[in-house]
């Protein structure tokens, strides 16, 4: 069925994301800040609005994947934003921004008095990348809601309900935070390994090999993004984490190991910066 999607945010993994959309033949609506990122969906069929509300006018469903809380609060319900614009009752505002829970709680509220349901839709790339049929679709909201997005759900990426809205922003950044202890972990047995005689290089070729193998490890090793862009997003769902897990439900001393690795692990992936890509001071 062809649906009137918006969808604002065309960055690393937004781009994908609409693409895709795209791709199944949706009435897409595009929408960023950066004119070169629409310029990039120029032949796509897509229309390129000018506006939040441009983009919104219409849409049945609106996919976000903007970088932070502050830019999903200025989406949602900043002057200008999809509540202020009027999206039609019934809507669905899909946030795929990996953001604070309590903020999705909050705007799913705001969006409810409007006749708008707000979900989160946190997305994963797995192991060969940010296609489709490699992501897993994290999805926080009703049964209802759901079940009326489903297709496009499945368009995303596999769907995994989770839970209310909020849901999966959790799962989220656990995931997030399980990534970068993962990091730490490799980073950390690299150490031991080099401090034993053995060359780096030996280790990562069988680390990578074997059965200690893993997603994160293979892009620590390949080293595919070397600016600074990696670390600010995993440094920021770090901090993340750490203000919305409850280490009482969760266990202090388990979320402590995971947070001290994962510290190493925003060391490691520090370091690799390409130093003449670093942010000036």
């Amino acid at each position: 069925m062809t649906l009137r999607i918006g969808f604002v945010g065309l960055g690393s993994m937004g781009s994908q994301i609409a693409g895709d959309l795209v791709s199944a033949g949706h009435e897409m609506t595009l929408f960023d800040l950066d004119p070169a990122a629409l310029e990039a969906f120029a032949r796509s069929g897509a229309r390129l609005a000018a506006s939040v509300a441009e983009m919104a006018a219409g849409s049945e469903i609106v996919g976000i994947c903007v970088v932070d809380d502050e830019q999903v609060r200025d989406v949602v319900s900043g002057a200008g934003g999809l509540l202020e614009s009027g999206l039609e009752p019934g809507a669905i505002v899909m946030v795929h921004s990996t953001v604070h829970p309590s903020t999705i709680e909050e705007l799913a509220g705001l969006a409810s008095t409007a006749g708008v349901d707000l979900i989160d839709v946190c997305v994963s790339a797995g192991p060969m990348g940010k296609g489709r049929l490699d992501r897993v679709a994290i999805v926080g909201a009703g049964s209802d809601t759901y079940r009326r997005c489903a297709d496009v759900l499945n368009e995303i990426g596999t769907p995994v309900l989770v839970g209310r809205p909020g849901t999966a922003s959790r799962v989220k950044l656990l995931n997030n935070l399980l990534t970068t202890a993962t990091v730490g972990t490799a980073e950390a047995a690299l150490r031991i390994g080099e401090q034993a005689g053995i060359d780096r290089r030996v280790l990562q070729r069988v680390f990578l090999s074997g059965s200690a193998a893993s997603a994160p490890l293979s892009m620590m090793v390949r080293r595919t993004d070397r600016t600074t862009h990696r670390y600010r997003m995993l440094s920021k769902d770090f901090e993340l984490a750490v203000s919305s897990l409850d280490s009482a439900d969760g266990g202090v001393d388990d979320l402590s190991r995971i947070l001290d690795m994962a510290e190493l692990g925003l060391e490691a992936v520090e370091s690799d910066i390409d130093p003449s890509l670093r942010d000036p001071g």
